[in-house]
């Protein structure tokens, strides 16, 4: 199936009010608000990348991917099975409804209108050792606030039967895994992160993430931001606000993004990252042993806190 990356995630909320209000400080806009869901969208083309419902319990409503231009739906749902239905969010289309193997809700979604993304800010020039080319012009010096949020890039999922859901997220929705994580031997794999296929074309080391941890559930959803700078700031304005820190920035070794996560009032992590390694179809897959593995470069924190 040719996707061009993620569409929007669809959460559950206890409380919808609170939920509403991470959301703007995390640097997220509210659109629109239709049939008890809140629309959020981020400062890139997609006209929304968030979905609040308000309910008794959190749990993850549905992830989105959006299908080529190209493709039919109808022509996706040969291969993939599922019902079309219309939606009824900004920019309205049509989904292609999906479940994977353990039931989670899996949209593939067409024909959303887009929108004019925002400014963003100037790119940052560093002065490094070798080379120093910003001279006599001082450092920029943002303002303080919630991070300008690109787009949404990739998600998390626990999972529980690794060996039905690496083969779903690959035949149905074609995705190749960048790198997989073994316990053990190397048989017996208990992670991996998966990147888009779109042949020559240079694309995220991943767009999903799954984690064989025994149950089902989203583990965290991911913003890009402009760098690493912005990041910085942002965690400084979020822990004003008092937000739960998860993790703090730090630099993740597979893929080497730089990330910073966030607890929201349900929950959920809410995670930025910048300077994400990009990857094509023709650039193989590794494996790794996650004894030797670590979750940040810059931080000896137990890799338990990223995933309580």
């Amino acid at each position: 199936m040719l996707l061009t990356g993620l569409h929007h995630v669809h959460l559950k909320v206890p409380d919808l009010n609170r939920s509403r209000a991470f959301a703007g400080d995390f640097g997220l806009t509210e659109v629109a608000e239709a049939n008890g869901c809140v629309f959020f969208r981020s400062g890139g083309t997609a006209a929304y990348n968030l979905v609040l419902e308000a309910a008794k319990e959190p749990a993850l409503g549905s992830l989105a991917f959006e299908l080529d231009a190209s493709v039919e739906l109808e022509q996706a749902r040969v291969g993939a099975g599922g019902e079309i239905m219309s939606l009824d969010g900004p920019g309205g289309g049509r989904a292609l409804v999906l479940h994977d193997p353990e039931g989670g809700e899996i949209r593939i979604v067409s024909g959303i209108g887009q929108r004019t993304p925002d400014d963003m800010p100037p790119v940052i020039t560093t002065n490094q050792g070798a080379e120093k080319p910003r001279r006599g012009v001082q450092q920029q010096q943002p303002p303080l606030g919630a991070p300008p949020l690109l787009r949404l890039g990739h998600v998390g999922l626990f999972i529980k039967d690794w060996q039905a859901c690496d083969a779903w997220y690959r035949e149905t929705l074609g995705l190749i895994p960048s790198d997989l994580l073994y316990a053990g031997s190397p048989d017996h794999v208990v992670g991996g992160f998966y990147r888009l296929d779109r042949g020559d074309e240079w694309v995220d080391h991943h767009v999903v993430a799954l984690f064989a941890m025994g149950r089902s559930d989203l583990h965290h959803l991911s913003f890009e931001v402009p760098n690493p700078e912005t990041q910085f700031l942002g965690h400084r304005w979020m822990a004003q606000r008092q937000h739960e820190s998860i993790w703090g920035v730090g630099r993740h070794p597979l893929g080497s993004h730089v990330f910073d996560v966030w607890r929201d009032p349900s929950g959920y992590r809410f995670e930025t990252f910048s300077d994400t390694d990009l990857c094509n179809a023709a650039i193989p897959s590794a494996s790794h042993s996650v004894l030797d593995s670590t979750m940040d470069l810059w931080s000896d924190r137990n890799v338990d806190d990223y995933f309580s």
